[in-house]
């Protein structure tokens, strides 16, 4: 028997096995465990605990410090010398030691040595056990032969790519928990996956849900995780963006160059037919190898690792010195198709090349790289880089040590007894800003909490790699708020690998955090069928150009389903009028707040921006100071007032309802104002000589007319005490509407100082002096940082470097309150209603009713039937539907022998299905077949169809004999 502990990253599982370790073992943590060491050796013959902890080898010393800082043990490192090791069993026998640590390789080689012990293992204690992922794997076997009482895994990614993995670690932990594989396979992974696409039907998506929970309570026996939410109030924020960066104008030559090579050619026509008319594929006729004698599946696997480092830095194809002959020879004949439009980089020795390629201006993503480390190092910001290749780190390092840097670097040559060194160093010396770290070497058990930045410079095809290589800096421990940039180049195989990870994060995210996540792509993992966008050769070996990003595509798509779709947010039962208005009073507290802490932020930068403009203008000092002064001590005592007043305030309601600029600065949008109230700045012949001063009036008479119809608006609800009907009645433009009724006396005139943009120009009126000219903020920002005035951003590297798409991935990782909206719908239609199973889950349809069932239910209705009539009301008062609804087709029922066909009432799914079918058996796309039915008469069609349906049930042949004679009939009366 055994148990998984799957907490997230950083939350302290070693502590937790250390204190589980203290408790079994009567350590008390004082200086009385020191004292029982030195007494008598426990016998032979006497029941005695020792414990077996196994992890990768990257964090085995990591394990050896923990278990000194946190408690009193005795404990043997089985790893190393072979005499060394075989003294730690030794010794381990005669009862002098409690703790055993060793690593998976270790454990596998010397397995016998360690099962011949002449006791038996308390318990083993198994780090990182995701590594137990595959049922065939050496190391999965070798655990499981391990002569132990108990097993424990601790993984903060149990599923990092298909469910059949948590089954394996769930399997070893508690042999036969969920069944057999191919059970366990038919049960849960493959109606859960079918569930998941983002064209399934109710039924599919009904099932997966039923499924996902049937697993979840069995897992819930021997699995337990808690993620960071639970701390979130001892932890800072983490930000993680995934930056979409462009091909250099370089590496999209050198992209195209490998698409169109013979070898990648030869493996994208793989499945075609073969041109010698044998009906056999090419792959398995005429052309099974290439040129070189390397086989179809070879090539694949090679120019996926060609496009990848193409993709990341060409600087990656130079071949390396050590290595095989036939790799060599491999990796100079990509060169020479790769760099066949740049024969200069050819004709350099490998060492010069690298030095050239390794220029920035070459990689779109070390342009970002580059900028990026620029600005945290002007913040003095400890930054960590990750990489999967160490090439790549040699390339970083390259720039590095031209730049002067100072750094660290640990990577899967460091020797093991060196990296906890590393680490503290790092973490504790102000003069190391950065680090860098293999994704493999570094990325497991390891704590740089020194760090607040983390850069993945690409993804790996494992999402479980780039979670445990950014939670290396954001864990318990932290005291800075950590941000995550994932680089991704846009519209190459990068891309795809990233979606990629997207689908199998979504699917842990059903098996293991139990939510119903959002459904992104129409394909399956492992399914020809359904490869839909990021599946299949197709979709790797494809180059989508910079005008198109396929992330943002699939999300825009969801966002949009998501959109069309009305769902209501649940509210909770008032218990006193008193406990309602109270929860009210809090949420526009916070509303306060936040809006309060955005103006102060604005009103800073403005304050920065007028005090430059103040040094390049003299004669306007005096009057710019007052007015920061008077503007500023105005705002202080308003927002003094309002926090012992009620959130409806006038300062609230009026940063909510008017434009920041009017509020802070007193500032008029000329171009808006003309639209919603031109009456305002309109003058009359007597006043042309006082533009200035009507315009400052008619200013402030806005200002104070809009606060009245606030004031008024306030001392409504006051009385009527209505406040959720104020939190949703009339809006933001309703409000602006009847502001523009009010007015008021020249006696309410405020500053006689306005500020009037159009366009990216602005204009300084100020009572008595000649309008001067601005620079728009952006300009004038531009100017300032070439000066040298304003440090520079991460969104100014983003915008300068020419990044194409960012998104935060906790916004596109997980569920949402639409998915969770459908999937009960389709949970209550499909196994309550019995209605609807074949519709796609993201249809909102017309209820149809085929029964014959009165619409007055009467009071001794069931309850089946009536929540029946109440969905059926909910679906035709509907007022959001994804498409306009039809009426059904007209149905024909015909009997043929025993059997009853309806020609007709085809579910749409099922159509869609038959269609697809239609044009595989015709030998063309789906698209052809469309045109060829759009141009074909009716008999076509129905010979069309005649031959599908008959071939696939003789008996149907007969239906369209009657269909076509019904039709000729039709003719001639017509």
């Amino acid at each position: 028997m055994g148990a998984i502990l799957g907490d997230d990253m950083g939350l302290g599982k070693t502590v937790q096995v250390i204190s589980f370790l203290s408790a079994v073992l009567g350590r008390t943590g004082t200086r009385e465990d020191i004292i029982n060491f030195k007494k008598k050796q426990i016998p032979p013959d006497k029941d005695q605990h020792v414990f077996l902890i196994v992890s990768p080898a990257s964090v085995l010393y990591n394990w050896l410090d923990e278990l000194e800082t946190w408690g009193h043990f005795r404990v043997g490192k089985y790893h190393g010398d072979p005499s060394l090791r075989d003294e730690v069993l030794t010794r381990a026998e005669q009862g002098r030691l409690d703790v055993v640590i060793t690593t998976y390789e270790t454990l596998r080689r010397n397995l016998n040595e360690m099962n011949s012990v002449r006791f038996e293992w308390s318990a083993v204690i198994v780090d990182e056990c995701h590594k137990i992922k595959e049922k065939k794997a050496k190391i999965t076997e070798a655990m499981g032969r391990l002569r132990v009482r108990r097993r424990v895994g601790l993984t903060g990614t149990i599923l990092q790519n298909n469910l059949m993995e948590m089954w394996c670690v769930l399997n070893w932990a508690n042999p036969g928990c969920l069944g057999d594989d191919k059970d366990f396979r038919v049960k849960f992974v493959k109606p859960i996956e079918e569930g998941q696409k983002m064209n399934s039907t109710k039924r599919q998506l009904a099932e997966a849900r039923r499924k996902a929970k049937v697993l979840s309570n069995l897992r819930k026996k021997w699995f337990i995780r808690r993620t960071k939410k639970i701390i979130a109030d001892q932890l800072p924020t983490k930000d993680e963006q995934v930056v979409f960066c462009k091909l250099s104008s370089f590496q999209q030559t050198c992209y195209q160059s490998v698409l169109e090579s013979e070898d990648v050619q030869l493996v994208l026509h793989q499945n075609d037919p073969c041109d010698c008319n044998s009906g056999l594929k090419q792959r398995d006729c005429c052309y099974e190898t290439n040129a070189e004698g390397e086989s179809v599946k070879e090539l694949m696997f090679s120019y996926l690792s060609v496009l990848l480092k193409v993709s990341n830095h060409v600087a990656l194809l130079l071949p390396e010195m050590q290595g095989s002959k036939k790799a060599l020879k491999r990796t100079q004949r990509v060169c020479d198709v790769v760099f066949k439009k740049h024969p200069h980089f050819v004709k350099l020795a490998r060492e010069a090349a690298f030095r050239t390629l390794s220029d920035p201006k070459y990689c779109g993503k070390m342009q970002v790289l580059q900028q990026l480390l620029d600005v945290f190092n002007k913040q003095r910001r400890k930054v960590l880089v990750f990489s999967f290749y160490t090439k790549l780190l040699d390339i970083i390092e390259q720039y590095l040590m031209s730049t002067g840097e100072v750094y660290s670097r640990l990577d899967g040559t460091t020797r093991t007894s060196d990296r906890l060194r590393i680490v503290k160093d790092f973490n504790t010396n102000p003069n190391i800003l950065l680090c860098l770290v293999s994704t493999t070497a570094g990325g497991l058990g390891l704590n740089f909490t020194g760090a607040s930045v983390v850069i993945l410079f690409e993804p790996t095809w494992n999402p479980a790699n780039d979670q445990q290589a950014q939670d290396r800096a954001y864990r318990i421990g932290q005291r800075q708020d950590v941000r995550v940039y994932r680089l991704v180049t846009m519209g190459t195989i990068e891309e795809n690998m990233y979606l990629r990870q997207v689908y199998k994060q979504q699917l842990s995210e059903i098996a293991v955090s139990d939510k119903t996540a959002r459904r992104y792509f129409t394909g399956v993992a492992g399914r020809k069928d359904e490869q839909g966008e990021i599946f299949g050769i197709s979709n790797m070996f494809a180059l989508r150009m910079e005008t198109s990003c396929l992330t943002r595509d699939l999300i825009s798509r969801v966002d949009q389903i998501e959109g069309g779709l009305k769902v209501t947010k649940f509210v909770k039962p008032k218990e006193t009028k008193r406990t309602e208005e109270e929860s009210i009073w809090e949420e526009e507290e916070e509303e306060e707040r936040k809006e309060n802490e955005e103006q102060d932020e604005q009103e800073d930068e403005r304050m920065e921006e007028d005090e430059e403009e103040r040094r390049e203008t003299d004669d306007e000092d005096q009057a710019d100071k007052s007015h920061r002064k008077r503007h500023r001590a105005d705002r202080d005592s308003s927002r003094e007032d309002a926090q012992d007043r009620d959130p409806f305030s006038m300062h609230t309601l009026a940063s909510q309802l008017l434009p920041e600029d009017d509020v802070d600065m007193a500032t008029v949008d000329m171009a808006t104002e003309q639209k919603t109230t031109p009456h305002s700045l309109s003058t009359s012949p007597a006043s042309t000589d006082n533009d200035a001063d009507t315009r400052n009036t008619t200013s402030a008479s806005k200002r104070r007319s809009k606060v009245g119809a606030i004031h008024s608006r306030r001392k409504e609800a006051e009385k009527k005490t209505q406040f959720s009907r104020r939190r949703s009645g009339t809006s933001r433009k309703s409000f602006g509407e009847d502001i523009s009724e009010f007015s008021s006396s020249e006696s309410d005139s405020g500053p006689s100082q306005v500020k009037r943009r159009t366009g990216k120009l602005e204009v300084k009126v100020v009572k008595g002096k000649k309008p001067t000219p601005r620079r728009s903020v952006s300009s004038r920002r531009t100017v300032q940082r070439r000066k040298g005035k304003m440090t520079r951003t991460v969104s100014d590297v983003f915008r300068e470097c020419g990044v194409a798409y960012t998104h935060r991935s906790d916004r596109v990782v997980g569920g949402s309150k639409a998915e969770a909206h459908m999937s009960h719908r389709a949970m209550e239609d499909v196994y309550e209603l019995h209605q609807f199973s074949q519709q796609p889950a993201n249809f909102a349809a017309e209820f149809q009713d085929s029964s014959e069932e009165s619409d007055d239910l009467g009071p001794s209705a069931s309850p089946h039937a009536l929540k029946k009539k109440q969905r059926k009301a909910e679906l035709d008062n509907s007022t959001t539907r994804t498409r306009p609804s039809r009426p059904p087709p007209a149905q024909h029922v015909c009997k043929i022998n025993n059997k009853t066909v309806i020609v007709g009432g085809t579910p749409p799914a099922t159509r869609r299905d038959h269609f697809a079918a239609l044009a595989k058996s015709m030998g063309c796309s789906q698209e052809e077949l469309a045109d060829k039915v759009l141009q074909a008469s009716t008999k076509s069609r129905l010979e069309m169809l005649h031959t599908f349906y008959r071939d696939r049930d003789s008996a149907l042949g007969e239906v369209f004999q009657r269909l076509r004679h019904q039709e000729d009939i039709a003719e001639e009366k017509r």
